[in-house]
C-alpha cells in the first residue's frame, strides 16, 4: 500500500493528540488528586463515590448533630435528677430531725420552713430545659412541668388511679377546744381525742367545690365495682368539727377539698381494701405557683373558663397519661429514647407529704396560740380561774396529741423521701444505661467514619507516587512524539529532487 505524506501527517497528528490527551488526563489527576473529574470519565467510580458520600453524610449527621444533641439533652436530665436526689436526701435528714422528741415547736417550725424551700426546689428542677425545650414533659416540650404563676383560667377534670395499698391509716385530733371571748355563757370545755382515720390523699389541695345548682362531690369507681358501691360522699371543710368523724351506718366518705383528701369510715375503708383498682375523678380550677400540670401526670380533661367561671365546651382537650418517648435516630435504623418523664421520676407524693407536715405544724401553732389567748382571757376576767385551769389542761392535752400527729407526719416524710429518692435513682440509672449505649454507638460511628473515609479515598483519590511516575512517563512520551513528528514531517519528496 502506498503511504503518502498526508497519511503520515494525519497519523502523526492523531498519535500526538492521543499522547497529549493522556498527558492532560494525568495532569488533571496529578493536580486534583482525584481519579475522575466528571462522571463520564468512569461511571463505576462515579456511582460508587455518590453512594459512599451519601453514607458519609449520614454518618456525620449522626455523629456531629444527632448524638451531641441527645447527649446534651440527657446531660440536662441527669443533672436535674441528681439535684432532686440530693434534695430528697436533705428532706430525709430534716424529717429525721423533726421526728425527735426533744425538739421545741420553734425548732420544728424552722425545719418546716426548710422543707418548704426543698419542696419548691424539687419541682423547679422539673422545669429544667434544654435549648428551650422542657425535658420532663414528654411531647409537650413547650410547656413547663409546674405553673410558674397562679392560673385560674382553666378547669380540669382529673382521674387519679390508686390501688388498695394507697389507702392510708392516719390519726387526727378531734373534739378540740376554742377560747371564749365573753364570760357568758360558761364555756364548754371538750376533752380532745386522737381519732384513727382512713383516707386517700389526692395530688392537689384547694380542690373544686360547688353547692349550686347541685352539691359537687368526686366520683369513685373500683375494680371490682362492688368494692366502691354505695359509698355516700359528703363535702366537708377541714375546719368542720365532724370532718374526720362519722355517724350513722353504711359506707361513707368525706370530701375535704381544702386539704385535698377523701376520708372514709371503717366500712368504706374495708370495702375499698378489696379493690384492685380505685379511680377517683375530681375537679380543680385554681392552680397556684408551683403546682404540677395535671396533663403531665393524669388522665384528664381541660376546659377554658369564661369571665363568669363557666366551662367553654368548645375548648375541651382530653389528655391521656401515657409514655411519650422522645427518640433520636443515632445510627442506621437505631433509635434511642433521650427523655425521662416527670410521672416516672418526680412524683407528687413528696410535695403532698410536706403539705401534711406543714398543716400539722400550723395546727400545733394554732393550739399554742389558743393557750396564749386563754391566759389573756384569765387576766381580763373573761375566764374564771377554775375554767382557765380546766381549759388549760385540755389545751395541754390537745398540744400533746397534735405534737404526736406532727411527729407522725415527719415519720411519714422519712419513708416517703427515701422511697422517692430510690425512684429518682432508678430513673437516673436507667438514663445512665441509655447514655452508655449512646457512647458505644458514638464510638462505633467514629470507626465507621474512618472506614467510609478510607473507602472514599481508595475509590476517588489517586496514588500520588504512581501518578507522578505515569505523568513523567506520559510527558516524556509526548515530547518524544513531538520530536519524532517534527523530524518526519520536515522531509518531503522535494527534498530529494
Amino acid at each position: 500500500m502506498r503511504v503518502t505524506n498526508q497519511m503520515m501527517t494525519n497519523s502523526a497528528l492523531i498519535n500526538v493528540g492521543n499522547n497529549k490527551t493522556s498527558l492532560n488526563r494525568l495532569e488533571e489527576q496529578y493536580t486534583t488528586g482525584k481519579k475522575i473529574q466528571k462522571p463520564s470519565d468512569d461511571p463505576i467510580i462515579a456511582v460508587r463515590a455518590l453512594k459512599l458520600r451519601t453514607t458519609m453524610t449520614e454518618v456525620q449527621q449522626y455523629k456531629e448533630k444527632n448524638i451531641p444533641d441527645a447527649q446534651n439533652w440527657m446531660d440536662v436530665t441527669e443533672g436535674a435528677l441528681s439535684a432532686i436526689s440530693e434534695v430528697m436526701g436533705k428532706i430525709n435528714t430534716l424529717c429525721v430531725q423533726g421526728a425527735n422528741d426533744p425538739l421545741s415547736t420553734d425548732d420544728r417550725d424552722s425545719i418546716v420552713q426548710n422543707l418548704k424551700q426543698y419542696k419548691d426546689e424539687i419541682y423547679k428542677q422539673g422545669n429544667s430545659d434544654y435549648a428551650g425545650r422542657y425535658v420532663f414533659t414528654g411531647y409537650k416540650t413547650n410547656k413547663s412541668l409546674i405553673y410558674t404563676e397562679a392560673d385560674s383560667s382553666k378547669q380540669y377534670t382529673i382521674t387519679q388511679h390508686f390501688t388498695a395499698s394507697d389507702l392510708e391509716v392516719t390519726n387526727q385530733v378531734t373534739n378540740t377546744n376554742t377560747v371564749p371571748t365573753t364570760s357568758t355563757p360558761a364555756p364548754t370545755i371538750n376533752t380532745p381525742a386522737m381519732t384513727q382515720t382512713y383516707r386517700t390523699q389526692l395530688a392537689y389541695d384547694n380542690l373544686y367545690t360547688n353547692t349550686t345548682p347541685t352539691v359537687y362531690v368526686p366520683t369513685i369507681t373500683t375494680t371490682p365495682a362492688s368494692a366502691g358501691a354505695g359509698i355516700t360522699i359528703t363535702p366537708k371543710s377541714s375546719a368542720d368539727t365532724d370532718a374526720y368523724t362519722f355517724t350513722g351506718t353504711g359506707p361513707q366518705a368525706h370530701y375535704i377539698a381544702d386539704t385535698g383528701e377523701i376520708v372514709y369510715n371503717k366500712e368504706a375503708y374495708d370495702n375499698l381494701k378489696t379493690a384492685t383498682n380505685i379511680n377517683i375523678q375530681y375537679d380543680k380550677k385554681e392552680f397556684k405557683e408551683g403546682d404540677v400540670r395535671p396533663e403531665d401526670y393524669f388522665d384528664c380533661t381541660s376546659y377554658e373558663l369564661d369571665s363568669a367561671g363557666a366551662k367553654i365546651a368548645t375548648t375541651k382537650i382530653d389528655y391521656k397519661s401515657e409514655d411519650q418517648q422522645i427518640q433520636y435516630e443515632i445510627n442506621y435504623n437505631q433509635k434511642l429514647t433521650v427523655n425521662t418523664q416527670a410521672k416516672d421520676a418526680i412524683k407528687p407524693d413528696m410535695g403532698r407529704t410536706i403539705d401534711d407536715i406543714i398543716n400539722a405544724m400550723e395546727s400545733l401553732k394554732q393550739t399554742e396560740t389558743k393557750q396564749t389567748e386563754a391566759k389573756k382571757r384569765l387576766d381580763d376576767g373573761t375566764l374564771t380561774q377554775a375554767n382557765y385551769d380546766s381549759l388549760k389542761e385540755q389545751l395541754d392535752t390537745e398540744k400533746t396529741l397534735k405534737t404526736q400527729v406532727l411527729k407522725d407526719a415527719y415519720n411519714k416524710g422519712i419513708s416517703v423521701s427515701k422511697d422517692q429518692q430510690n425512684v429518682v435513682n432508678v430513673e437516673n440509672s436507667d438514663l445512665g444505661s441509655r447514655y452508655v449505649r449512646l457512647q458505644l454507638v458514638e464510638s462505633r460511628l467514629d470507626t465507621q467514619s474512618d472506614q467510609v473515609e478510607e473507602l472514599m479515598s481508595n475509590n476517588e483519590d489517586v496514588d500520588l507516587a504512581e501518578i507522578i511516575i505515569r505523568f513523567n512517563s506520559a510527558q516524556t512520551l509526548y515530547n518524544s512524539s513531538l520530536s519524532a513528528t517534527a523530524k518526519t514531517l520536515t522531509n518531503s519528496l522535494l527534498d530529494f529532487i
